[in-house]
């Protein structure tokens, strides 16, 4: 089970395990849950509604209130009036982190299993790049992280960093239109590499904190206003 620490007194965060239960605990708890389109697979909907369920107890948790987000039209979460949000999970864990809208500009929130990502074949090329491959490098020779664990942090990073700049800017950007410039305990520096509409321009900095804990790193962002 994953934790966060030290979060602002308007945030909220929750951790669960995948479970399949969740769709029917939804349905009790506030009756009207987002509804999968399609035919989707029992392991989608299980990630799906188990998201949902965190999401519902870290907005629980700050109102009071059982909600929780429905689906936008372009499929991000669609938050209850005055929230804000991110939802993450793996093929174990679902988390969501959530906070008051007036007090929080944007939340971005990722989680990810190093192993998993290690495997993703030809994922560097698609992630990093020539400058973010020589810091990986040399963040190796530091002994502060594997290989393995820097390439998930980045990815985990970059989700993070795309969850919470996206609502603001409503279009799509890649990973490699966000780079990696600095790698600490405990925490990255990414800076944009092209300007996204009028709100962000290139070169804007962003940091993202992260943690590793049972061979996944969790990644986020809280932007207070």
């Amino acid at each position: 089970m994953f934790s966060l620490s030290e979060l602002p007194a308007c945030a909220r965060f929750c951790c669960v395990a995948v479970d399949g239960s969740y769709r029917s605990r939804l349905v009790r708890d506030i009756h009207k849950v987002p509804r999968l389109l399609g035919r989707v697979v029992d392991r989608r909907q299980r990630e799906f509604y188990s998201g949902r369920w965190s999401a519902l107890c870290a907005i629980e948790s700050l109102t009071g209130r059982k909600e929780a987000p429905d689906i936008a039209d372009d499929r991000s979460p669609l938050w209850p009036l005055g929230l804000v949000g991110s939802i993450s999970h793996t093929d174990d864990w679902a988390l969501a982190l959530v906070a008051e809208a007036d007090k929080a500009n944007r939340i971005g929130i990722d989680l990810e299993s190093v192993d998993a990502v290690s495997k993703v074949h030809g994922l560097v090329e698609l992630i990093a790049s020539a400058y973010e491959l020589g810091l990986l490098v040399k963040t190796v020779q530091t002994g502060l992280m594997t290989m393995n664990e820097l390439i998930a942090l980045m990815f985990s990073a970059k989700e993070s960093l795309f969850k919470a700049l996206y609502p603001q800017v409503g279009v799509y950007f890649d990973y490699l239109d966000a780079e990696i410039v600095q790698v600490e305990a405990g925490y990255v520096e990414l800076r944009l590499l092209k300007a996204l509409n009028n709100t962000f321009s290139k070169g804007d900095g962003f940091r993202i904190a992260f943690l590793f804990q049972d061979r996944h790193v969790l990644t986020w962002q809280i932007d207070l206003l």
